[in-house]
């Protein structure tokens, strides 16, 4: 008995365990019967779980062309544009690592949908809690600067022995 693997579970089977090509009396379908037959969705969970790193990097571009309408190519070329780094602090963004705040955030325009930048994941939050108002940012800008002021002009207490 003739035995083939599966292109999509990767086990061996016989060769009655795959379908028939067309017409054909001898070439039989790369997937087998049961692979064949799965849903969509449980076939999709299937490769997720046997290749995370390709689904991540899939998901990722899934969403840069679906929420902002950006090519991997082009998201990749701002970037390098920015040095890799927040245009608001500079910080040295990264994909390398775990942490999530330094991961590159894509900045829009939430009413024009208008790609601005990367940023990192408090200056992107901060902005849209901000609700992207300007004026919003310059009086919270200016609530920092007084209390600085305040505390710089205030004299130390002096150390009694």
């Amino acid at each position: 008995m003739s035995h083939k693997i599966c292109s999509f579970c990767l086990i061996e089977k016989t060769v009655e365990e795959f379908s028939l090509v067309g017409r054909s009396r001898v070439v039989r379908q790369p997937k087998c019967k049961t692979c064949v037959g799965c849903t969509k969705r449980k076939c999709v969970k299937v490769w997720r779980e046997k290749n995370p790193e390709q689904n991540s990097v899939s998901g990722i571009h899934t969403k840069l062309r679906r929420k902002y309408g950006l090519e991997p190519k082009d998201f990749h070329r701002m970037f390098d544009e920015q040095l890799g780094k927040c245009m608001i602090c500079g910080l040295t963004l990264s994909w390398a690592e775990g942490d999530k705040r330094i991961r590159p955030h894509v900045d829009h325009n939430h009413e024009t949908g208008q790609v601005r930048s990367l940023l990192c994941l408090t200056c992107n939050t901060g902005l849209g809690m901000f609700q992207d108002n300007p004026e919003l940012l310059t009086a919270a800008s200016q609530y920092l600067l007084s209390w600085q002021r305040e505390r710089l002009s205030e004299v130390a207490p002096s150390e009694e022995g």
